[in-house]
């Protein structure tokens, strides 16, 4: 499986392979010697002599690198012919891929996740698993639990009031944020798996 990092190696790669095969395309003739080497492309044009023809004239241009750049120099008067049709047919494969190369990372969201799962620690109200790993009660639910038991040892309608009215409310709200915030959490993770898949995707399809 190629890493979607690999994407703009794999990139030049496929401008040098279709700057080849244009070589080959436009060097198409009886009358014309093609060969491909390392680093140039040597053309030849042939004039007919009988039932054989004999080479006239040999052109060498130089042959993009693996990263698809440079190359159409050439030891005659074609080097910015060469080098024009090069650029063009870069420039066509980068619209169709440039918008491809630079998809979000999804490493990026495990910031994010660390601090929806850091949240919903404070909040929670008994142990769970956060991020596949359990997490006990949360600092914010012991203090309200311990505020119930103080209250529970006293007594007087102020003490109930402030009890019914207050605490029991508040506890219900951090309940509603800290399943607020695991949803959250869920939902980045849920981001975080489609970007990767997508970038793999992509990858693969180069």
């Amino acid at each position: 499986m190629t890493a979607y990092s690999d994407a703009p190696m794999l990139v030049g790669r496929l401008k040098k392979a279709a700057i080849d095969a244009y070589m080959r395309s436009s060097c198409d003739s009886a009358l014309t010697d093609y060969e491909v080497h390392d680093d140039y492309y040597m053309v030849s044009t042939l004039v007919p002599q009988g039932q054989a023809g004999a080479p006239s004239d040999s052109e060498r241009i130089t042959r993009p690198g693996d990263d698809g750049k440079g190359g159409g120099r050439t030891n005659g008067d074609s080097t910015m012919e060469y080098v024009h049709k090069f650029n063009e047919i870069r420039s066509v494969i980068d619209e169709v891929v440039g918008p491809w190369l630079d998809l979000p990372d999804p490493q990026r969201i495990n910031t994010e996740k660390a601090k929806a799962y850091g949240v919903a620690g404070i909040l929670a109200a008994d142990v769970n698993m956060q991020a596949g790993a359990p997490v006990g009660a949360g600092v914010l639910h012991k203090a309200l639990d311990r505020v119930n038991q103080k209250i529970n040892d006293m007594s007087g309608a102020t003490v109930m009031s402030f009890g019914l009215d207050f605490i029991d409310p508040l506890q219900g709200a951090v309940q509603g944020i800290q399943e607020g915030i695991a949803y959250w959490g869920a939902s980045l993770a849920a981001e975080q798996k489609m970007f990767r898949k997508g970038t793999v995707h992509c990858a693969d399809r180069y």
